[in-house]
């Protein structure tokens, strides 16, 4: 019987796995305050960079909301109504419809600051093999538009 040795040499292609790196992708809208007529700019901008990370076959999702608005238009503790305002981001498998989702509210921080961000909680899921993305939606409810919140899709994540 002959004996066999296997020996690994660095450099000769074993490697340690490597660390999962985040997968993210920013985007942007303008937005129109719906209730402010008035000569001056009044666009909110904001940017949401959706994010996941995979660890063998449990992904972790967040995002980021940023936000400015011109200062002629801001009034501080006056735009927004609660609870209908703030971030949903929504972890799911690619292809399939459900997920989960955590809601984030952001009224207090939207009517304090016409310009600041929000980060929100992470939250992991198992999702197996199959590929994640993290899925984000604004809400807003403005004050005395005399409709509910309105809801604005950003761009997914990558795939993970």
């Amino acid at each position: 019987m002959a004996a066999v040795t296997v020996t690994a040499v660095a450099g000769l292609g074993m490697q340690a796995p490597a660390q999962a790196a985040e997968a993210c992708k920013t985007s942007s809208k303008s937005i129109d305050t719906p209730t402010y007529g008035g000569p001056w700019p009044d666009n909110w901008e904001f940017t949401v960079k959706a994010c996941a990370k995979r660890s063998g076959g449990r992904v972790t999702h967040w995002a980021k909301v940023s936000w400015d608005l011109p200062a002629s238009v801001f009034t501080p503790g006056g735009i927004f109504n609660a609870p209908g305002t703030g971030v949903s981001v929504t972890g799911r498998r690619t292809g399939r419809a459900a997920g989960v989702t955590r809601w984030t509210d952001m009224r207090d921080r939207l009517d304090r600051a016409r310009d600041g961000s929000v980060t929100t909680p992470a939250f992991t899921i198992g999702h197996g093999a199959g590929q994640a993305v993290t899925a984000v939606v604004v809400e807003l409810d403005w004050k005395n538009d005399g409709k509910g919140p309105v809801r604005y899709a950003f761009t997914t994540s990558p795939k993970v």
